[in-house]
């Protein structure tokens, strides 16, 4: 979780950084919160942040969305879920 704090927020109202402010993210659409400069590889995604689709993503981003900006995170499954499960109770 370090490495994500350094371009995102998880508080309720928080900062956009590089990466948009992920409280309260479970279930909306991707790249719908309001930051400026998503890619078109998230951009052009027809998909919510379920819990499937956040633990594709952060197990291998560019794989998921090809062109994506997010960097590879080297995350091992057991990671990526518990990061998701995180995410998932920001509301």
């Amino acid at each position: 979780m370090a490495g994500c704090r350094m371009d995102h927020s998880f508080a309720d109202g928080g900062r956009s950084g590089i990466g948009p402010d992920l409280w309260n993210v479970a279930g909306k659409p991707i790249a719908s919160a309001h930051v400026i400069g998503y890619p078109d590889a998230l951009k052009g995604l027809d998909e919510s942040w379920t819990k499937q689709a956040p633990t594709a993503f952060l197990l291998d981003p560019a794989g998921y969305a090809p062109g994506t900006t997010m960097p590879a995170t080297n995350v091992t499954k057991l990671e990526a879920t518990q990061v998701v499960e995180f995410l998932l109770s920001l509301n």
